[in-house]
């Protein structure tokens, strides 16, 4: 609770610096099923979408992977304007 505080003071207003990665427990209770599927279609989209491989691999097997991926992405055609929080205007 100390550290929430201490977040909350640090970071005021509408700053994405002090959002709970894993949500507000009295928050997460209080959300209905509709309200997480409308979150879950706005934010995991193709274009909020960072793909990080870390190691020794086969390139060429790597982007052979993802090209079945891009494909499907592609056939759904274009998506509608997303709006970043604490990034767009």
């Amino acid at each position: 609770r100390i550290t929430r505080k201490m977040v909350e003071k640090l970071w005021p207003g509408d700053c994405g610096y002090k959002s709970e990665t894993g949500g507000i427990m009295a928050n997460l209770r209080a959300l209905h099923v509709d309200t997480v599927r409308k979150y879950h279609k706005d934010f995991y989209r193709p274009d909020n979408l960072c793909v990080v491989i870390i190691g020794h691999v086969d390139v060429a097997a790597v982007f052979a992977a993802l090209e079945g991926v891009e494909e499907r992405v592609q056939s759904k055609g274009p998506l509608p304007p997303h709006v970043r929080p604490w990034m767009s205007p």
